[in-house]
């Protein structure tokens, strides 16, 4: 499995740690920090993926046509069709409406819901999109990503789409699912740098969240953030390749 990590624009060397090429650009900080988009951008001429995110998460959901003047900034590979956290209805309107306007490359679409049937509902319609490439499992979803992915693996829709997982709750578990379906393909995750920022381990039980302003990591907070992103390697399986 391939890691994007995610860190602060003042530390944006630890994404260098990403394995297998890929990373997650955040559209808000693509849009509004020249120096964020820049690095991306270098990273794309150099071979890397880029999913261009498209910003819900951190409540900058982007128009279309604002992801897609991203995508240029930053050298995007793949988008993240705009959604809406845990709505399937809402999710279905949005997606339907925005992939018109998304320059028919690769969209990775993320269903949403409340219910694993909504969830379910909602995943079927988004891959019929034609630029469906990759099925994004958000970490906010009320449903366990285990059931998803059990029933993902049922119908065999990892040999035609990639999966991702968007974000990890909890770093100390999620591994086991990399685990279970290795045939995930991609996950995203601020995790090692948010611990170690606030020198703490990935095995905490101490939930931290990524700190955007955070100064750049002193010498044990660097040391701590290194074994972080080795610790989630072994975890997850993941290899420069």
């Amino acid at each position: 499995m391939k890691l994007a990590l995610i860190a602060p624009t003042n530390q944006l060397h630890w994404c260098t740690f990403s394995t297998g090429g890929m990373q997650m650009a955040l559209a808000h900080k693509v849009m509004t920090e020249p120096q964020y988009a820049e690095f991306y951008k270098q990273r794309s001429l150099g071979g890397d993926f880029i999913i261009m995110d498209n910003g819900v998460a951190e409540q900058s959901q982007l128009t279309p046509a604002e992801l897609m003047i991203a995508g240029r900034l930053c050298g995007a590979t793949e988008y993240v069709l705009p959604d809406v956290i845990n709505d399937t209805e809402r999710t279905l309107d949005l997606g339907y409406a925005s992939a018109p306007d998304m320059g028919g490359g690769p969209l990775m679409v993320v269903p949403q819901g409340q219910t694993f049937e909504s969830w379910t509902l909602c995943a079927s319609e988004l891959v019929g999109l034609p630029s469906a490439a990759t099925i994004g499992l958000s970490k906010y979803c009320p449903v366990p990503r285990r059931e998803l992915l059990e029933w993902l693996g049922m119908r065999g829709w990892y040999k035609r789409y990639g999966i991702h997982l968007l974000g990890t709750a909890e770093p100390s578990i999620t591994h086991k699912l990399v685990w279970d379906y290795p045939w995930i393909r991609s996950m995203d995750t601020a995790a090692p740098v948010a611990y170690g920022l606030m020198e703490r381990y990935l095995s905490s039980p101490k939930h931290a969240g990524l700190r955007w302003d955070a100064l750049p990591a002193d010498r044990h907070e660097s040391e701590v953030i290194l074994a972080n992103i080795a610790q989630l390697r072994r975890w997850c399986n993941a290899h420069d390749s």
